[in-house]
């Protein structure tokens, strides 16, 4: 018959609600932290504190081991004035390895940086 179409398979859906890997940086700040398990889900999260400067703007980037950049974030702003600051990453975007998160205020690259290191497995 004519008007009929073969059945198109239904839309690929996220789950409105999934769990999150939270690394949490903070007590890492500068130190090789001990390997964090982040391979379930599709995202997780960056979780750091900085001293944040009223006004400013960061930039973050995520890079290996060996200081090749996985991701960039150029304006990073506004935690509300209390320097913490959470970062959703796609877990398929990051090879299972070691990778440091660095930290700069964008207006001021001379102004020294923020290094949180974290492994995925």
């Amino acid at each position: 018959y004519r008007g009929l179409q073969p059945p198109r398979p239904p839309p690929r859906t996220i789950p409105a609600v999934q769990p999150l890997i939270v690394l949490n940086l903070d007590r890492e700040r500068g130190e090789k932290p001990p390997p964090a398990a982040a391979a379930p889900g599709e995202f997780f999260a960056l979780d750091f504190w900085i001293p944040e400067a009223p006004g400013r703007t960061y930039e973050a980037s995520i890079e290996t081991a060996a200081g090749q950049v996985v991701n960039r974030v150029p304006r990073l702003t506004g935690s509300g004035g209390k320097g913490n600051f959470r970062l959703l990453c796609r877990r398929n975007d990051f090879p299972n390895g070691s990778f440091r998160l660095v930290v700069r205020d964008a207006a001021d690259m001379n102004a020294g940086s923020h290094v949180f290191f974290f492994d995925l497995r």
